[in-house]
């Protein structure tokens, strides 16, 4: 019961607007509150007809039902348009954080890090969190409010007839506690198996130019078909239990159905039960087997959200990436390392072994070696990632990489530019002042893109910088790319300038412009550079052989 409430609480916590949801939660229950009325009120009007009320008694009892109807209905209409706004927020709360957690995770988890996966994870179980309480809770507890109430009204009509329905409720909940047990365990396996598919499936599609050049065809097949196997065996498993429920749930209705109108029957009979509040209990018979289905449908919800609670708890849980508190200064006049030694977890190959080398401003070094190194590993190390996992020591200035926070550090400090630089889907102002701290003219901006040659980014206008490149991505080259992450980082202009391989694609006047550059500036900044371009590293005022 303990977990049941953690839920409950961990659900609600999600949802940020609570005003809106208590205004949703009261429409929720004044409806189900009308909604037991009014088939009270119904019965009442056939008995009116039957004894020979006045019409227009009549008349008026019928306008009330009329108007109780439209009430509801206005009601309902209301309650819906806010669970579709708070279920969209109280969604999109729980998926920004567990991106967040995915985001600011210890650099080891991306060691094993399936990108496919936990998208489908964390867009799916947000999902299913925020309509399990604004869904499935409320359904449960208005349930029971209608079912009490129904209850309620029905032993004031009848006795006999609440007995028997209350006994034929207490069997349907033993039928229920019956199949909660499988229901959980098939639930876990297919969501699983669901989420490994999402991955395989995802990789059909993102390693189409991987399959095409080493004609990986029938491989990608064989992997896709399967895991395909497994899901469609745990799904077929799932969808048994599903049926089963169901079709157990039409012959319990089926029976109950009989064993109320005979009960009603031999109460009319008797004279213990007006004719015309057969209605009444008609209506809330079968209310009440709805009820039965509700409940159930919330028991296997139920299990099926902790599935989803689990994994979003595997998520919150994740170890997060150490980061210090010193705010770092934006003018860096030396790095330092001493001693350090640094190899991935769970790898046996050490990449460094008590490495001491010191930076200072003004001058560009090329970090050299043969492949496997560490080279690029090395850069990251300047750029505070895998901090936690190295010995030794690196220093900005006076203070030790550990203790600053690096986050600002790669905010405002250091700058790196990736191999394979990333594009977002933005216009191309935002593309090249994507690591800006204060916004550049666009003259400036036009004036690196004319360097670089990347004029046909803009379409043919050269003033035009709201073009997007996120729809046009896959059509730029790696060169172009790699002038783009270039210029970001001018335009940065951080103190600390890391280049991991700048050239590797770009043409030689492309390479011109920016080892001219690199030496215009590198008096007011430290340059790291890896390069295996002889000119490249001719440029280098120090050279460090890892």
């Amino acid at each position: 019961m303990s977990k049941f409430f953690n839920i409950i609480h961990y659900c609600i916590s999600t949802i940020l607007d609570k005003g809106s949801l208590a205004i949703f939660l009261f429409l929720s229950f004044f409806v189900t509150a009308l909604m037991v009325i009014q088939p009270l009120l119904v019965g009442f009007v056939i008995n009116l007809f039957i004894s020979g009320t006045i019409w227009s008694e009549i008349l008026f009892y019928c306008a009330v039902v009329a108007a109780l109807g439209i009430l509801i209905a206005g009601c309902s209409y209301l309650a819906k348009t806010r669970y579709c706004q708070l279920q969209i927020d109280s969604s999109f709360t729980i998926e920004r954080q567990l991106i967040d957690k995915i985001q600011h995770a210890d650099s080891s988890f991306f060691s094993s890090y399936d990108s496919g996966h936990y998208r489908q994870t964390v867009n799916n179980d947000s999902n299913d969190v925020s309509i399990f309480i604004l869904t499935q809770c409320v359904s449960f507890v208005t349930t029971m409010i209608s079912v009490l109430g129904t209850l309620a009204i029905i032993l004031y009509l009848n006795p006999l007839t609440a007995l028997v329905t209350v006994v034929l409720l207490l069997v349907s909940f033993i039928i229920y506690k019956q199949i909660q047990a499988s229901a959980y365990k098939r639930y876990k396996e297919s969501k699983e198996l669901r989420s490994q598919y999402g991955s395989i499936e995802l990789s059909q599609f993102t390693d189409v130019d991987f399959i095409r050049r080493h004609s990986l065809f029938e491989r990608f097949f064989n992997q896709h078909y399967a895991v395909n196997q497994k899901v469609r065996s745990a799904i077929h498993e799932q969808y048994k239990l599903e049926f089963g429920v169901q079709e157990l749930n039409n012959a319990v209705i089926a029976v109950f159905q009989a064993i109320v109108f005979i009960t009603c029957a031999y109460q009319i009979f008797l004279g213990a039960l007006q004719p015309g509040y057969i209605a009444t209990i008609s209506s809330y018979f079968v209310s009440l087997l709805g009820s039965i289905t509700l409940l159930m449908e919330f028991g296997m919800a139920y299990q099926s959200i902790t599935v989803s609670l689990n994994r979003i708890e595997q998520i919150l849980d994740l170890p997060q990436e150490s980061v210090g508190t010193i705010v770092p200064s934006d003018d860096v006049n030396q790095i330092t390392c001493t001693n350090v030694s640094f190899s991935y977890p769970h790898a046996n190959k050490v990449l460094m072994n008590n490495l001491s080398c010191s930076f200072t401003k003004g001058n560009i070094y090329a970090i050299t070696g043969g492949n496997g190194t560490g080279k690029s590993t090395f850069l990251k190390l300047i750029n505070g990632e895998w901090s936690s996992h190295l010995s030794g020591n690196i220093a900005i200035n006076e203070d030790l990489l550990a203790q600053i926070n690096q986050y600002e550090l790669r905010k405002n400090t250091l700058g790196f530019t990736e191999q394979e630089p990333s594009i977002v889907d933005d216009t191309v102002r935002n593309n090249l002042t994507l690591l800006c701290k204060n916004q550049p003219t666009d003259e400036e901006i036009i004036s690196y893109i004319k360097l670089f040659n990347l004029e046909k980014l803009l379409l043919g206008d050269d003033q035009n910088l709201d073009v997007r490149l996120g729809e046009r991505s896959s059509a730029i080259s790696g060169g172009e790319k790699q002038k783009i992450a270039i210029i970001r980082m001018m335009l940065m202009n951080p103190s600390v300038m890391l280049l991991d391989e700048p050239t590797s694609a770009l043409d030689q006047k492309s390479v011109d412009v920016l080892l001219t550059l690199l030496k215009k500036v590198k008096q007011d900044h430290i340059i790291l550079l890896i390069s295996h371009d002889p000119k490249v590293v001719e440029v280098a005022d120090h050279i460090v052989e890892l």
